[in-house]
């Protein structure tokens, strides 16, 4: 992966800053406790000044007994110090150290020196600007999904009405977040355009990204025309596109939007195959959102691949009214009342 060292300094100094700023909040909020409840402010002081005699002891005895002690001592008073915050209406780890991301406590690097999840996202970012997705993460997410677009009336050519298959759908993106780390699953969102596919494809990246996986997003054409092609023939890549090029396979998730859009091969089919294989090794999942049936799929990108998806993702069919439309619907009446 090629990141240019100033860009890795930009990262790393993110991480400076996270630290910097938790070690000021933690401070603020020693500075509370030990005003409300001077006990704690004493607890400390005999942690740490019965710590260095107690080390001393140790050095100079050599005697593995007092280390033991000097343990059991320090975890007693930690406890006595969680008691205290409780019983005054705090958390009982209101003064533990203050991490953004636990796996790595804000350094980019786990205790056995790999890149962290959280790195790992940095680094995409900064390798692709992901600027489309990241803008409506904060709307566009599983606290925000709205059933009142999703008509509660049954058509006689589907099983259940738009509202009660949206609800089941929305359900299980919910369990697929859930067992994300234990399952490696797949998804295709098929439909017409404007009933929710890439917006419940935002959910499911916004709760994965908030959890600290490595999520990918981008639009087949981009994928399938602009990248791939140029990785496989051994083309010149610029700086960004090299590094972004081991992502596309290494990404927890990888999001291919609109599937269908791109302009179409034999050797883009040959690229979408190979990927979706090349993923499934890996035990990576893919979402990929499509205004094709299946059997659209079948049509376009032959058997193997037809077969492929039915094997390897769940197929979740949207329908209803076009939920864009309807927004502009809303927003007139509202301005006409």
């Amino acid at each position: 992966m090629t990141l240019k060292s100033s860009q890795y300094l930009e990262i790393m100094k993110e991480y400076d800053e996270i630290q910097l700023l938790h070690k000021k909040e933690l401070n603020a909020r020693q500075e509370e406790i030990y005003k409300k409840i001077p006990e704690i402010k004493q607890l400390d002081q005999e942690l740490s000044t019965g710590s260095i005699a107690k080390m001393k002891e140790l050095i100079l005895s050599g005697d593995s007994i007092t280390s033991r002690q000097m343990k059991e001592n320090n975890r007693i008073l930690r406890e006595k110090k969680k008691e205290l915050l409780s019983r005054n209406g705090y958390p009982a780890d209101y003064l533990e150290p203050i991490f953004t991301c636990k796996l790595c406590k804000d350094t980019g690097y786990d205790e056995n020196q790999k890149k962290c999840s959280c790195l790992n996202q940095k680094i995409i970012k900064k390798l692709y600007a992901q600027s489309y997705i990241q803008r409506f993460l904060e709307t566009e997410n599983f606290g925000s999904f709205d059933f009142t677009y999703y008509s509660k009336e049954k058509e006689e050519k589907f099983p259940f009405s738009p509202y009660e298959n949206i609800q089941n759908v929305y359900h299980k993106c919910k369990d697929f977040v859930r067992d994300f780390d234990t399952c490696t699953n797949n998804i295709i969102f098929t439909g017409s355009t404007g009933v929710g596919k890439t917006f419940l494809a935002k959910c499911i990246a916004k709760d994965l990204l908030d959890s600290g996986h490595t999520v990918l997003y981008l639009s087949a054409p981009k994928l399938l025309e602009q990248i791939l092609p140029i990785l496989k023939k051994g083309g010149t890549l610029d700086s960004e596109l090299q590094g972004l090029s081991s992502y596309i396979y290494d990404a927890q998730l990888l999001i291919m939007d609109d599937l269908g859009t791109e302009y179409t091969t034999a050797y883009t089919i040959t690229m979408l195959q190979s990927l979706l294989n090349e993923r499934r090794l890996r035990n990576h999942a893919t979402i990929i959102t499509t205004n094709y049936s299946i059997h659209d799929i079948k049509e376009q990108y032959g058997e193997r691949i037809s077969s492929r998806i039915l094997e390897s993702f769940h197929v979740f069919f949207l329908y209803g009214q076009d939920i864009r439309y309807q927004k502009r619907e809303r927003q007139i009446k509202q301005k006409n009342a």
